[in-house]
């Protein structure tokens, strides 16, 4: 008994520790998930008048409002990419048109500003034809979405004709005002 207990302590002295390995970091995600937006816009457009009028400036503005539902995915550390669909009502010399967008666009920065090129499709009634066309824009977005600005340029072709017309957009991100009204109001009801 005696000789098996020495042995058996021989060979634990003898026999090497078993590694540890260092334990592994912290599983960290590369990029955060996307963000849903659901921008409501508001600007202006302008564009040539169809008949010139006399006394009257060469173009003519009108009103634009657009609600598109998009999300924000990072793809890289400072690469953003912006996918929308959304619908869009302009008013040009007194008609309405109603357009359908989808778009696309990279945008390079941060979460508290980014900016980029937004192109999109644009098709719908086109001040009372069919149109098809491209809306493309220099985009400005600050505070994870909440504002931003938009100066662009619109090409539609119809009823045989080609149509142009320069926007600036404001915009506001619903998601995130929602968002914050929400936390406003349970940190007014938890510091009643």
């Amino acid at each position: 008994m005696q000789t098996h207990l020495l042995l058996s302590l021989t060979l634990v002295a003898v026999s090497p520790a078993p590694e540890t390995s260092p334990a592994p970091p912290p599983a960290r995600r590369k990029h955060e998930r996307p963000r849903p937006t659901l921008r409501l816009g508001f600007g202006g457009a302008y564009a040539p008048r169809s008949a010139p009028v006399a006394g009257a400036s060469r173009t003519a503005g009108g009103l634009s409002i657009d609600l598109a539902l998009g999300a924000s995915v990072q793809v890289h550390k400072h690469v953003f990419l912006w996918p929308e669909l959304g619908y869009s009502y302009s008013v040009r010399e007194g008609h309405a048109g109603h357009f359908f967008t989808a778009g696309l666009a990279p945008m390079f920065g941060t979460n508290l500003a980014q900016v980029g090129l937004a192109p999109r499709l644009v098709t719908g009634d086109a001040w009372g034809a069919t149109g098809v066309g491209l809306r493309s824009g220099l985009v400005g977005s600050f505070g994870l979405n909440i504002l931003s600005v938009e100066l662009g340029h619109q090409w539609l072709r119809a009823g045989g004709r080609d149509l142009h017309d320069g926007r600036f957009m404001i915009s506001v991100d619903l998601v995130t005002v929602m968002k914050a009204v929400a936390v406003l109001a349970l940190a007014r009801s938890i510091f009643r």
